[in-house]
């Protein structure tokens, strides 16, 4: 982890290897919540349809979806993240699967192509309020007809009712 001097905002960049051990502590029920979306997505998928993750970090969801997936030889899984470490060790990690694509791009201007299954796994806190409407507006109008956002985020509220 590095800190940025004179700034409270901290990253990965550079230390990505730090990444799973941190998630999996600081997100309660992490890896379970990778099986739900390979299990719920089944329902959205076709044998040629296109999968989109922003924040994808590392790719360990990646892996387990097309892992999940591999009967489905028509399926890509594109895989989206501002940092470009992370991007590198995702890559390194899936080197020789065809069905996946890495691209350091930041999802507020990326355009993605139309897409059966979108998926945002703790990331849209990490999108400057004054875009993320934007962002799940174009999630929205790529998203092809019967397909499914799985959107995972931490909230704080002011009462535990919301």
């Amino acid at each position: 982890m590095r800190v940025v001097k004179g700034s409270s905002r901290w990253t990965f960049d550079g230390n990505s290897d730090a990444f799973e051990a941190h998630i999996e502590k600081s997100v309660p029920n992490y890896r379970e919540g990778h099986e739900l979306i390979c299990r719920y997505a089944d329902f959205f998928l076709r044998e040629d349809s296109v999968v989109h993750e922003t924040g994808v970090s590392t790719g360990a969801l990646a892996r387990k979806f097309l892992d999940w997936n591999k009967k489905r030889a028509g399926l890509s899984y594109v895989g989206i993240d501002t940092v470009e470490s992370m991007i590198d060790d995702a890559r390194q990690a899936h080197s020789g699967e065809a069905r996946v694509s890495y691209l350091n791009e930041d999802i507020v201007t990326y355009e993605p192509k139309p897409t059966t299954v979108f998926i945002s796994y703790y990331t849209l806190q990490f999108i400057h309020p004054a875009y993320r409407q934007d962002v799940i507006n174009k999630i929205y109008k790529n998203l092809e007809w019967g397909g499914a956002l799985f959107l995972f985020e931490k909230v704080r509220a002011p009462d535990a009712r919301f």
